[in-house]
C-alpha cells in the first residue's frame, strides 16, 4: 500500500544484494544435482530431504520438506515459461 509518495515497504540496497547473492547461490547449488534449466526453474529443490535424523526430530524433518516444496513451487511461479 502507498500512501502518497511514501511506499509502506522499504528495503535497503544490502538487503536486497543479500537475498539476490542468497537466492543466486541456492540456484548454484541445484545445478549439482539437476540440468541447467531445471535449476532456474528451482525444480529438484522438493527433491532435498533430510532424515529425522538429520534434521533433529520429525516436526523439522517436515517444515524442512514443505519449504522444500515451497521453494519449487515460488520459484516456478516468478519463473517466465
Amino acid at each position: 500500500m502507498t500512501t502518497g509518495d511514501e511506499a509502506d515497504l522499504r528495503v535497503d540496497p544490502e538487503t536486497v544484494r543479500l537475498l539476490t547473492q542468497g537466492i543466486n547461490g541456492a540456484m548454484d547449488e541445484l545445478r549439482e544435482f539437476t540440468s541447467e534449466t531445471n535449476a532456474l526453474r528451482g525444480a529438484g529443490f522438493n527433491d532435498l530431504s533430510l532424515t529425522t535424523m538429520e534434521a533433529g526430530g520429525p516436526e523439522l524433518a517436515e517444515a524442512f520438506d514443505g519449504f522444500c516444496e515451497n521453494w519449487e513451487w515460488g520459484v516456478r511461479a516468478d519463473t517466465p515459461a
